[in-house]
């Protein structure tokens, strides 16, 4: 189980559990399921993620019916995982084809952009 002392801003979290997620409130966008974050804050009610900035809400208790708090709802650390790989999908090739060409980075395709390999008259387009 991920735990909040495990991630700290900037790193990457896959969304593994959305088992009754803010059931009650529709109006709370929240994470899809197998998708990657960013984390962008936590407090003692979860994670925040760069992707989702959700409205304030006043958070009522139910024994006293006055307002409790008034936060941007969080996401629980338990309902994701740390990546196991490194998010850079060149590297993530690398890992995949090291069963078939051993460790031999030679005999391994070649990642780098068309513009930088040998010969190339490609252009690189910035939009």
């Amino acid at each position: 189980m991920l735990e909040k002392k495990d991630v700290k801003i900037g790193d990457r979290i896959r969304f593994i559990n959305d088992e009754s997620l803010y059931t009650d409130a529709p109006f709370i966008i929240k994470p899809i399921l197998g998708k990657v974050y960013t984390v962008r804050a936590y407090s003692y009610k979860g994670f925040y993620l760069e992707e989702i900035i959700n409205e304030l809400v006043n958070w009522i208790n139910p024994v006293s019916n006055n307002i409790d708090s008034i936060d941007e709802p969080g996401f629980g650390a338990w309902r994701f995982e740390k990546l196991k790989t490194h998010p850079v999908i060149g590297y993530q090739i690398e890992k995949d084809l090291e069963p078939y060409f051993g460790k031999q980075k030679d005999k391994i395709p070649t990642l780098e952009p068309l513009t930088k390999q040998k010969g190339s008259k490609s252009k690189v387009i910035h939009r």
